[in-house]
């Protein structure tokens, strides 16, 4: 057999492991976000009505986007819903104004001065303090819902 041939014939069981693999990575990630501290799958109205109940916890709630308040911050905002919930995370600016998108991150209800304190939160204290017990969504995954 010649060295390319090894070589072949090396990689193949670790192709053919990788997609069962990956699966069985995002099965463990969704378990231990469900069965330790999360939630899972929420709508926006739960999160609002009773944040302090998820607080702590990391979720998944769907809605459009309804506000651009900072870099790395927007509103979201339910279907047919009047409360807001703001998400934290990078790469933001990819989504446009009214799109509905997927949001899962870790909640938490903050103080403006707890907002102000926090480095990966930038409001002036006026934004800050029209948001005091509106649940965030820190460090927060989002991608486009799907339709």
């Amino acid at each position: 057999m010649s060295s390319f041939q090894d070589a072949h014939a090396t990689r193949r069981p670790t192709r053919r492991l990788g997609v069962p693999c990956l699966a069985l990575a995002a099965l463990a990630v969704g378990a231990f976000a469900c069965g330790r501290g999360g939630a899972g799958m929420i709508t926006l109205d739960q999160l609002a009505a009773n944040p302090q109940r998820y607080a702590g916890r990391v979720v998944a709630v769907e809605g459009k986007i309804s506000g651009f308040v900072a870099p790395g911050l927007v509103e979201l905002q339910g279907v047919g819903a009047k409360d807001v919930v703001l998400v934290q995370g990078e790469r933001l600016r990819n989504f446009a104004l009214g799109q509905a998108v997927r949001a899962s991150g870790r909640v938490r209800v903050l103080t403006p001065d707890e907002i102000q304190r926090d480095p990966k939160i930038e409001l002036a204290p006026r934004i800050a303090a029209q948001f005091q017990h509106t649940p965030i969504l820190t460090d927060a995954l989002v991608r486009p819902a799907r339709g």
